[in-house]
């Protein structure tokens, strides 16, 4: 597994818990995002970091992608924010 397809899955973890509306799985304790009978995937095709020529095709839910860009709209704004906030502007 390459690291920006590590980096993918560790997102979609992090997001799914905030997609998940109600339901758990008994032998897990983790929460499963409940899909409507027959929600439409959208699959796109997510370059890896380092790598012109090496694609993944990843399928997800509207909902699904929603919550992954706000999930990295997070990040990046977490990261922005402990950036400015360091003395000095190191």
């Amino acid at each position: 597994m390459s690291k920006s397809s590590a980096v993918l899955l560790a997102s979609l973890l992090v997001a799914g818990p905030a997609l998940a509306q109600a339901g758990t799985n008994a032998g897990t304790g983790l929460a499963q995002p409940e899909q409507p009978a027959m929600e439409k995937k959208v699959c796109k095709r997510v370059s890896e970091t380092g790598s012109f020529a090496r694609v993944t095709k990843v399928c997800l839910t509207k909902a699904e992608w929603e919550g992954s860009a706000r999930g990295h709209q997070g990040y990046a704004q977490d990261l922005q924010n402990k950036l400015r906030n360091k003395p000095g502007g190191q």
